[in-house]
C-alpha cells in the first residue's frame, strides 16, 4: 500500500485549495446540469470543449458523484494532517519572517484549541512583545504571568473563531447531497451547517427516507449498504424516479445477483415468521425423510435453508440428502455418518440398489448418494440421475450379454431375462433358486450366465438339455437323475431275463 503523502501548513493549505475549486466545479456542474470537462482524466471527457448533460441518476451524474467523494476523502486526510501540525506548531523566536506570517495564520485556521509555550529568550525584544508579535491578530485572551511566576514560561490559549455560514455554502451543500433547492432543505442545511442541528448519519436517513429497506443495512447484504447510502445522500426516496432508479440498481447489486426472489422474501420476514417457516420445514423433513436420523442442529439447519429457498418435494430432497452425505473438507468421510447410514437404508437408496440388481451389477453406495444428492459424479462430469444409471447398466449389459443385446434394448433387464433361466434350473438341479443364481452378490456372472453366452439366445428346451448334459452343473446327482438310472438298470435286467 502506498505511503500517505504528508504535508506541511503552507503546501497543505494549498493542496486544500485547490480541492475546493475542483469540489466547487462539480457542484456548480451538478446545480446546472450541464458542464464542459476540460481535463482528460474527468470520467465524463470525450471530446475538447464538448458539453455533457449531468441529468440526475446518470452516468454522467453518479460519476461527478464519484469524483467529488474522492476529492472530498483527499481533503480530509490532508486537513487531519493539518490540525495536527497546527496544534504543535511552535512559531521560531525571532523576528517574523513571511514564511512565518503565513504559518501562524494557517496555525490559527486549522487549530482549535492551543496551548503554547514560549520560553524567554535574549533578544532585543521584551518577552511581551514576543507574544504579542507572535499571535498578533488572533482571537482569544492573552494570559498575563502571575506575579509570582515572573520568568516563567508563557501559557496563551487560543480559541477558533465560529464559522460563519454564507448562503454560497447553503448553495453547494445542496447540490453535495443532491438535494433540491428550497426554503425548507435550505433551513435544514444551515442548521446543520452552523452546527445548531445534528446532521443525521446516513444509517438513520435509510430508516427515515425508506424504512422498509433497513434490514438490508446488514453487511451481509453484500453491496446494498453502499447502494442505500448513495441513495439517501441523493435523495432517492423523495421521487418515483429515485425509487425506480433504487430498484436498477439493487438488481446488481452481489446479494440481488446471487439471491432469488424466495430468498429476498424470507429474508424480509420477521425473527417469529422466520422460525414458523422453519418449523413448517422441520415438520416436512420428518414426514417425508423419517428414517434419516439427523442431530437436533443439522434438522435445524438443513430446515432453515429449506426455508429460505422455498424448497419442496425434489428441491427439499436434495437439500436433506446432501445434508446427510457432507463429507468433511480435510477427509472423504461422512461429516454425520449416523444420518448417512439411515439414508442409504432407505427406500429411495433401496430403489436405486433395484437398478443395479436388474441388470446384474453390484450396488455402488457412493454412486447412490450423488443420485440421491443430485451431485457431480466424478466419471462423467455430470449430475446423475436414475434414468441415466439404468440407460448406463443397460449399455455395459448389452456388451456382457451380447446374445440378448435386442431384449435390452427393448427395455427388458437382465434380471428379467435371467428369470425362467433361474427358475428351471432351480427345478432341473433341485436347488434353491439363490444357489444357482446367474450373477453373484458381487454382479460377476456365474459359470450359469456363461452358458448362455452362445451367438444366439438358448431356448430354454435347450437349457435343460444343457443343464443335464453337463456334470459341471451337478443334475447327475439329483434324485430324478438318481430315479432314471435306476429305471434304466431295471429295463435292462428285464431285457437280459434278470427280471420278470
Amino acid at each position: 500500500m502506498a505511503e500517505e503523502k504528508q504535508y506541511d501548513l503552507v503546501s497543505g493549505d494549498k493542496r486544500i485549495n485547490e480541492l475546493d475549486k475542483q469540489i466547487k466545479q462539480i457542484n456548480d456542474a451538478l446545480t446546472k446540469g450541464a458542464y464542459v470537462p476540460k481535463n482528460p482524466s474527468d470520467p465524463n471527457f470525450s471530446a475538447p470543449n464538448k458539453t455533457v448533460r449531468v441529468p440526475q441518476f446518470s452516468e454522467a451524474y453518479n460519476n461527478l458523484i464519484e469524483l467529488r467523494n474522492t476529492l472530498e476523502a483527499e481533503k480530509t486526510k490532508i486537513t487531519k494532517q493539518l490540525i495536527v501540525k497546527a496544534q504543535a506548531y511552535v512559531p521560531p523566536v525571532g523576528p517574523q519572517t513571511q514564511i512565518i506570517k503565513q504559518e501562524l495564520a494557517l496555525q490559527k485556521k486549522y487549530g482549535t484549541v492551543q496551548t503554547v509555550t514560549m520560553p524567554t529568550t535574549p533578544t532585543g525584544k521584551t518577552e511581551e512583545d514576543i507574544r504579542r508579535e507572535a499571535f498578533e491578530g488572533r482571537p482569544g485572551p492573552v494570559t498575563e504571568p502571575k506575579p509570582e511566576e515572573e520568568g516563567a514560561p508563557v501559557v496563551t490559549t487560543i480559541t477558533a473563531a465560529p464559522k460563519k455560514i454564507t448562503r454560497a455554502n447553503v448553495t453547494a451543500e445542496l447540490a453535495k447531497r443532491g438535494l433540491p433547492d428550497t426554503p425548507e432543505n435550505r433551513a435544514t442545511v444551515r442548521a446543520e451547517l452552523e452546527g445548531t442541528k445534528a446532521k443525521a448519519s446516513w444509517e438513520e436517513l435509510v430508516a427515515q427516507q425508506a424504512g422498509e429497506y433497513a434490514y438490508l443495512l446488514d453487511p451481509k447484504y453484500e453491496g446494498v449498504p453502499e447502494l442505500l447510502r448513495k441513495a439517501v445522500e441523493q435523495k432517492w426516496f423523495a421521487s418515483e424516479e429515485g425509487k425506480a432508479q433504487f430498484l436498477q440498481e439493487f438488481k446488481k447489486t452481489a446479494y440481488a445477483q446471487n439471491t432469488t426472489k424466495l430468498q429476498q422474501a424470507f429474508d424480509v420476514k420477521t425473527p417469529a415468521e422466520k422460525q414458523s417457516a422453519i418449523q413448517k420445514a422441520i415438520n416436512d423433513i420428518r414426514a417425508e425423510y423419517g428414517e434419516i436420523q439427523f442431530d437436533q442442529a443439522a434438522l435445524e439447519e438443513v430446515a432453515g435453508v429449506a426455508a429460505r429457498n422455498g424448497s419442496t418435494g425434489i428441491d427439499l430432497g436434495r437439500l436433506v440428502y446432501r445434508a446427510a452425505f457432507k463429507r468433511g473438507a480435510a477427509a472423504p468421510t461422512f461429516t454425520a455418518p449416523t444420518a448417512a447410514k439411515t439414508a442409504l437404508g432407505g427406500a429411495d437408496a433401496d430403489r436405486i440398489r433395484a437398478i443395479y440388481r436388474a441388470y446384474g451389477q453390484r450396488p455402488d453406495d457412493d454412486q447412490i448418494a450423488r443420485i440421491l444428492a443430485q451431485e457431480t459424479d466424478p466419471a462423467s462430469g455430470v449430475v446423475m440421475t436414475e434414468d441415466m444409471l439404468r440407460n448406463n447398466l443397460r449399455d455395459l449389459a448389452k456388451v456382457s450379454y451380447k446374445p440378448f443385446a435386442d431384449l435390452l434394448d427393448r427395455g427388458v433387464s437382465v434380471q428379467t431375462i435371467f428369470s425362467p433361466y433361474q427358475q428351471i434350473a432351480a427345478s432341473v438341479l433341485e436347488q434353491a433358486p439363490d444357489q444357482v443364481a446367474l450373477i453373484d452378490d458381487r454382479g460377476v456372472p456365474t459359470k450359469f450366465a456363461t452358458a448362455l453366452m452362445g451367438k444366439e439366445p438358448m431356448s430354454l428346451t435347450e437349457w435343460i438339455t444343457t443343464l443335464k448334459s453337463d456334470n459341471k452343473y451337478g443334475w447327475q446327482f439329483t434324485n430324478e437323475a438318481k430315479q432314471q438310472a435306476t429305471n434304466l438298470v431295471m429295463d435292462l435286467e428285464k431285457a437280459f431275463g434278470y427280471r420278470a
